[in-house]
């Protein structure tokens, strides 16, 4: 009989990426149809790999583009089958391109003039590229932080934003039919907008009084914009420590934050995953528990992920039910991982056990097959996905349960040795079985 018990502790772990970077990761963005990830910073070897500033990992390896850049890479983004790249360069392989690049998957691209200093942040709205940073200029016209690109040229919105007290957009994402942009600035194009404001596509709106301090992050969580930064107050709506939500009118706290009100807690990187909100940045607690530097919410509460980093976390996505992190980091969970890891698997007390029913023999294997036993006393469909240890996804199968124990074989023909996973998901409940195959 299949028994099912709720878990406090992870079945799932960190997971380095082969021998990572050999310097700061400040942006990933995903290739879903191709399954890349794509990783930019402040390094110049990726797995050993020269690679300077900008990298790509196909579930197993690591491999430059082009030449790479000159500078670092702070901003990436993913639109249409190309990659956008934002940052302090002025080449992208042999192109000379100031601060943004578009890569097509075999060449860099510049785009027009690009931009006088720092892109900070790239992000899409009604099918089109908005940058922000400290940049003035681009395409040799006054913008002022924040610019869109039309297809052949750079154009201004407004007036832009300013000032503060080293103004710059450092995030944008598009919600609910606006652009929101979020960094250190007080006005948009004249309009009042302490620290974040948004874009209608003709007008620039603030939202009430602001906030307190800089935006660094957003993302798009249970239908609501989650905001993330170094804040600690929401105008009139409280005190939520650096993280809230907005759902286009009302702002909402997320518990006591990240470390509360307390400076140096800021958050720097948000996405969603295995249905929860992950937020990454300075901070060591999350709700009153110790998270170190990466936390997920569940809408209640805060969990940790095993022990989390040694170091900050800037830069979170998602691809194929794995989670990546990267940041200034040398060890998550407790394992080196150098500045890049992944997670794989649910997250925090959500997560569920199975029996001893559920097993895997012969393990560790040198055989072409191996059988995965199973007891269930209702009839369920199954799926059984194969992960090899960097958690792409190597094969699925599905099944329908018998009432008695049973039996299915899994190929592991073709796979060289080394460690896999085995997920096997009865009716949205989930166990992973480590499996080793051997000579």
């Amino acid at each position: 009989m299949l028994l099912v018990t709720t878990a406090t502790t992870t079945f799932s772990q960190w997971t380095p990426m082969q021998n990572g970077t050999n310097g700061n990761i400040y942006a990933i963005a995903v290739d879903s149809i191709n399954n890349y990830v794509y990783v930019g910073g402040d390094f110049t070897f990726a797995g050993g790999v020269f690679s300077p500033f900008i990298a790509k990992w196909d579930g197993t390896s690591w491999s430059s583009l082009a030449t790479g850049m000159n500078a670092p890479v702070r901003a990436l983004y993913f639109l249409n089958g190309e990659l956008y790249a934002g940052g302090n360069f002025t080449q992208a392989g042999s192109v000379a391109a100031n601060r943004v690049a578009k890569w097509t998957g075999t060449s860099w691209i510049n785009l027009g003039g690009g931009a006088d200093s720092t892109v900070r942040a790239i992000g899409e709205f009604n099918s089109q590229i908005y940058i922000g940073g400290n940049f003035l200029i681009a395409d040799g016209i006054t913008v002022n932080h924040i610019a869109k690109w039309d297809g052949a040229a750079w154009q201004a919105m407004g007036t832009g934003a300013s000032p503060g007290y080293i103004p710059s957009v450092n995030a944008i994402q598009n919600y609910n039919g606006y652009l929101y942009v979020g960094g250190f600035f007080n006005s948009v194009n004249g309009v009042g907008a302490v620290h974040i404001a948004r874009w209608n596509g003709f007008t620039w709106q603030g939202l009430g009084i602001g906030l307190d301090a800089s935006v660094e992050a957003f993302t798009v969580w249970n239908n609501k914009l989650v905001v993330g930064g170094g804040f600690s107050t929401l105008g009139w709506f409280g005190s939520p420590g650096n993280i809230a939500t907005y759902d286009g009118s009302v702002w909402n706290g997320l518990g006591s934050g990240t470390g509360g009100n307390v400076t140096g807690n800021d958050v720097l990187a948000l996405t969603s995953f295995a249905g929860k909100l992950i937020a990454g940045g300075k901070f060591n607690t999350a709700g009153g528990i110790t998270v170190n530097k990466i936390g997920a919410w569940d809408g209640n509460t805060w969990q940790a992920l095993s022990t989390g980093m040694n170091n900050d976390v800037k830069s979170l996505s998602v691809l194929n039910s794995c989670l990546y992190a990267g940041g200034n980091f040398s060890t998550s969970g407790g394992l080196t991982t150098n500045f890049i890891s992944t997670w794989c698997g649910p997250v925090g007390i959500e997560e569920h056990t199975l029996s001893e029913n559920f097993l895997l023999s012969p393990n560790p294997t040198s055989d072409k097959n191996i059988t995965m036993t199973y007891n269930i006393s209702v009839q369920k469909m199954l799926t059984i996905n194969l992960y090899n240890f960097y958690g792409k996804l190597l094969k699925t199968q599905n099944t329908e349960s018998s009432y008695a124990t049973s039996e299915i074989k899994i190929s592991l023909e073709g796979l060289p040795n080394g460690i896999y996973f085995v997920k096997l998901n009865i009716d949205g409940i989930e166990v992973v079985r480590k499996l080793v195959k051997i000579p």
